[in-house]
């Protein structure tokens, strides 16, 4: 069985997805958004020349919602924005 451990570079130095995913519940608890620079990201999910973006991005998403974030990736290439879902389903008025 083969184990892979998934690094982020953060504050100079290397760090573990589940130091990526405490990093971004820290700030959410106390601001309403993080933002992840794509050096962090990139350490995670690189971005090679024979990676679909599509399937990097899905990745992004996945960890966040598996986290009971949304993931706005607003300057491919640059920066992941984090926020907390709604503990509630939103209910529009008839």
């Amino acid at each position: 069985m083969e184990i892979k451990v998934v690094l982020f570079f953060a504050n100079g130095r290397y760090c573990g997805l589940l130091t990526l995913a405490k990093f971004i519940e820290d700030q959410l608890n106390i601001e309403d958004s993080c933002t992840v620079l794509e050096s962090a990201i990139n350490g995670v999910w690189p971005l090679k020349l024979t990676e679909a973006e599509i399937e990097r991005n899905t990745q992004i998403h996945l960890f966040a919602t598996a986290h009971g974030w949304s993931a706005a990736i607003t300057d491919p290439g640059v920066r992941v924005t984090f926020r907390k879902l709604p503990s509630e389903p939103l209910i529009f008025p008839s």
